[in-house]
């Protein structure tokens, strides 16, 4: 389960500290979606009830009522996340590890954004910033340098099943997923031939069906190797 003891020891280092994930990865339809969140001082004790009553934990395993009421509780406590996506052209273009890239830089501005224009106190002021990401394969990321990397001194921190291991990485899991999940509905209704407010747009046996019937829509990655 999810605690906040490697974000306690960053915060002791003077470390900001943002966790990112993504949700979408897998996907034969929609966007790449990666989530971002930056815990305040006054935001520890919420979390650390999320923690405790809320089973808080990769976006994965908890159900969709789970994952509305934490989204909910960040919205009304005003904890400042961010969350962006990389569109289905972007995903051709650049291939899954670039639109991952592109969607994280863009989600990282923007919790930038909000964190600046919020009310620092001094426990907030931080001359490091440490992103805490899911994925052993993102150690040696490379982050554009404004936005998240704006700090004097920058480090990431990736490692496999992060988000069932740090808080702030599975509340980013949360509102990426939440998104993705917003979106496909939206999608279902214009497509409603393939179904994917069941299924999302991963690739389950009643989307497989649709697409041998159908073929790809405007919103399917082309370059996918879909196989049916």
């Amino acid at each position: 389960m999810p605690d906040l003891a490697l974000e306690n020891r960053l915060w002791a280092e003077g470390f900001r500290v943002v966790g990112a994930d993504e949700a979408g990865r897998g996907t034969w339809a929609g966007s790449l979606w990666v989530g971002t969140i930056s815990l305040r001082h006054q935001d520890i004790a919420i979390v650390q009830e999320m923690l405790e009553d809320y089973n808080l934990n990769d976006s994965k395993l908890m159900t969709p009522p789970q994952r509305a009421r934490v989204y909910r509780t960040l919205l009304e406590e005003r904890i400042p996340y961010a969350v962006a996506d990389a569109t289905v052209g972007e995903i051709d273009a650049l291939g899954i590890e670039g639109a991952f890239n592109l969607a994280l830089n863009r989600a990282g501005e923007s919790l930038m954004e909000v964190l600046r224009a919020g009310i620092i106190t001094p426990q907030d002021m931080y001359a490091k910033t440490c992103l805490l990401i899911d994925g052993s394969r993102y150690r040696d990321l490379k982050i554009r340098d404004t936005g998240l990397s704006d700090a004097s001194h920058f480090e990431v921190v990736a490692e496999d099943k992060l988000d069932g291991a740090c808080a702030t990485v599975a509340l980013a899991s949360i509102v990426a997923k939440v998104h993705q999940e917003i979106t496909m509905r939206g999608l279902d209704l214009i497509y409603p031939e393939y179904g994917f407010a069941s299924h999302n747009g991963y690739p389950t046996e009643a989307h497989k069906k649709a697409v041998r019937k159908h073929d790809l829509s405007a919103v399917h990655r082309q370059t996918w190797n879909v196989k049916l």
